[in-house]
């Protein structure tokens, strides 16, 4: 086998990246790269566009899988840095205006690998 596999490259810039961990909700299944808010007991969980709720802003993005199905857990989150948007695990109802105002008010900045402005 001579083929291989190169994942897409997270990083797109050189702003220092910041990380802490984070408690997570239970019942949360989420891969790697994902957006992450907070809930009403300041636990975080999936980020929910367009929510009336706490969980419509983003304040992370997942270092790891993060599993909490048999309860709620410490995992590490990016809270700041340059990601490469397509990188990140949006949800799928997410629209374009949606991504590019996700982290208002955090350090965290996303753009394409291919941006030159």
């Amino acid at each position: 086998e001579t083929s291989s596999y190169t994942p897409r490259e997270l990083f797109a810039g050189d702003a220092p990246i910041i990380t802490n961990a984070r408690m997570f909700a239970t019942g949360l299944e989420l891969p790697i790269n994902s957006i992450v808010a907070l809930n009403t007991s300041n636990e975080l969980v999936e980020w929910v566009p367009g929510a009336a709720d706490s969980t419509a802003v983003a304040v992370g993005i997942t270092c790891e899988a993060v599993n909490t199905t048999g309860g709620a857990a410490m995992n590490p989150i990016y809270e700041g840095g340059f990601f490469n948007t397509d990188a990140l695990n949006w949800p799928a109802a997410a629209t374009a205006a949606q991504k590019a105002n996700a982290f208002n008010g955090t350090d965290i900045h996303h753009r394409s690998l291919g941006y030159s402005g």
